[in-house]
């Protein structure tokens, strides 16, 4: 028996149109015309399924087409005709710390003059405050003031606004004391390698200006997922007709590369929730795997007295078919790492546990919320039977469990059939 042919491929790239990128504002260039889009529209003519694979934990585009080459060709051999599809890579600028980079072959930590050359690609218009960054970092000098210095460098990186109130915890390490600050930071960020000298607490405090400067870093680039979803991807996808017979689009993200497609929902219909349930979005399905942002994100609840309902409650009918997200106990990185960030802030909670619902990431535990039906991520070949415009949190704690780097776990543990399986049962749910 003759094999099919692969799954054709192509790539675009989005432009990063953040206030803090160096580029045009976001507001003003959400018009500009994506890398590759002309390939696209060709795509979409000849091709029924376009399947959309956003990847969002990386350090540069080509760990990411890494993970999207072997996300496709797993798909591809689970989709009865993969010819007639098309996988689409999405390119975005991204950064991550060395240490974080699941690529890396050490545990070692970021140096000044190393994390300084990263993040010259992320923010070209900072190029004197990341230099000074990188002194204050490779010096450790002992006076406040220096700390003081490096914390008001740091919080200038953050010029994008978040796009909930749900996502926005890590925003407290903004106007939070920079010593004291940098000394929780230092307490909850366990060392790669345990001290060989006497305690130092100069040298524990720069550790912990090191932890702050990566949740400022992250915190601005999340934001930028979300802009960039709202008001590039979104718009783009906007023009695809929905029909029986035009193309259907699946939307998959990875990370923060799930937040910027959970966003491209908002600016797809400015009207969700208000049209009558009928065939109105090319976007037939969205998996979210291990999504970076607040699993309070698609809530139809408010939460307490301190948090509102979810910011992209009214926009998940913008899905015609299934929306799923998966969640693993073995991802540090939602589990642990990204609900700390937001540990100073305690106004309204009553014990560290509530804390840590309020900030809880959906790729640790799920969406939360009335709407969510709950399930386990199961064989390859699992009729899943997904129902249009429903949610679905699955536990896929047997499947994404295998540490990748240090800080983040298993949260990139993500190339494996049984979840490109997901993607392929959600495109086959009845419209």
């Amino acid at each position: 028996m003759v094999a099919p042919a692969p799954m054709p491929r192509l790539e675009i790239e989005l432009a990063d149109t953040a206030p803090g990128s160096g580029q045009p504002a976001a507001r003003g260039s959400a018009r500009a015309e994506p890398t590759g889009l002309a390939e696209l529209r060709s795509a979409a003519s000849s091709g029924r399924d376009l399947y959309l694979f956003v990847p969002g934990w990386h350090r540069d585009q080509d760990s990411a087409r890494a993970l999207a080459d072997r996300f496709f060709e797993l798909l591809s051999r689970q989709l009865p005709e993969p010819q007639a599809s098309v996988g689409v890579t999405v390119h975005w600028p991204l950064f991550l710390f060395p240490e974080d980079d699941p690529a890396s072959t050490g545990p070692a930590r970021s140096h000044g003059r190393d994390f300084t050359a990263g993040l010259a690609a992320a923010f070209p218009a900072a190029g004197a405050e990341l230099a000074e960054l990188g002194d204050l970092l490779d010096r450790r000098p002992a006076q406040t003031s220096d700390l003081r210095r490096f914390h008001h460098l740091a919080s200038g990186l953050v010029r994008s606004p978040s796009q909930a109130v749900q996502d926005s915890g890590p925003a407290v390490n903004l106007a939070a004391d920079p010593v004291q600050l940098c000394a929780v930071a230092a307490a909850m960020d366990k060392p790669v390698r345990p001290a060989a000298q006497p305690h130092d607490s100069n040298r524990m405090l720069w550790r912990g200006a090191l932890s702050v400067l990566r949740t400022l870093v992250y915190y601005e680039l999340g934001n930028r997922a979300g802009l960039l979803g709202s008001r590039v991807l979104g718009p783009l996808l906007a023009r695809f007709p929905a029909g029986a017979d035009e193309p259907r689009i699946h939307l998959i993200g990875h990370s923060y590369g799930a937040r910027l497609a959970a966003y491209a929902l908002s600016s797809l219909y400015p009207n969700a929730g208000q049209l009558p349930l009928r065939a109105r979005s090319a976007v037939r399905s969205l998996v979210l795997l291990q999504p970076a942002m607040s699993h309070f994100t698609f809530s139809d609840e408010q939460v307490g007295n301190h948090l509102r309902r979810g910011a992209l409650e009214r926009a998940a009918a913008n899905v015609d078919g299934p929306l799923l997200s998966t969640f693993s106990e073995h991802d540090r990185l939602l589990a642990w790492w990204l609900p700390t960030r937001a540990l100073l802030d305690h106004q309204g909670c009553e014990s560290l546990q509530e804390l840590s619902y309020r900030w809880g990431a959906m790729g640790f535990d799920g969406p939360q919320g009335k709407t969510p039906v709950s399930g386990v991520v199961g064989r390859v070949g699992t009729r899943y039977r997904f129902r249009r415009r429903m949610q679905y949190r699955l536990d896929a704690s047997t499947v994404i469990r295998t540490d990748r780097a240090q800080l983040s776990g298993a949260h990139t543990d993500v190339a494996h059939p049984e979840l490109t399986w997901l993607v392929a049962e959600a495109s086959r749910a009845e419209p």
